[in-house]
Order: C-alpha cells, then structure tokens, then sequence
C-alpha cells in the first residue's frame, strides 16, 4: 500500500503518501519521515540510524 486515507467526522481526511524504508523495509510517511536525496532520488527512513547506515555512515 503506498497511501492511506481514513474517515474522520463524516469527512476523508487527508492522504498519507507512504514509502518504503530501503534499510529496514518499515512503511514511513513521507511527510514526517527522515530523507535524504542520492544520485537525485529521494530516500525516506523510519530513524536517522537506517538514513546513516543506507548513507554509509553519513549523517
């Protein structure tokens, strides 16, 4: 699933566009996720430990 919505009040609220961790697999929301851009895509994790680790020890 990369989205989620829910209702709330009698009205959908907004989207949350989900990506996957590529450290640890774990479903992030992009909104509040932790991210990083390499070779100009962007990357998004679950913690800043799998951001350094998937950044090879850069924070």
């Amino acid at each position: 699933m990369d989205r989620v919505r829910w209702l709330e009040d009698g009205a959908f609220r907004d989207e949350i566009a989900l990506a996957v961790d590529p450290v640890c697999g774990m479903s992030v929301g992009r909104r509040t996720a932790v991210s990083a851009v390499r070779d100009g895509q962007p990357y998004y994790f679950c913690s800043r430990g799998c951001r350094a680790e998937f950044l090879g020890g850069q924070a």
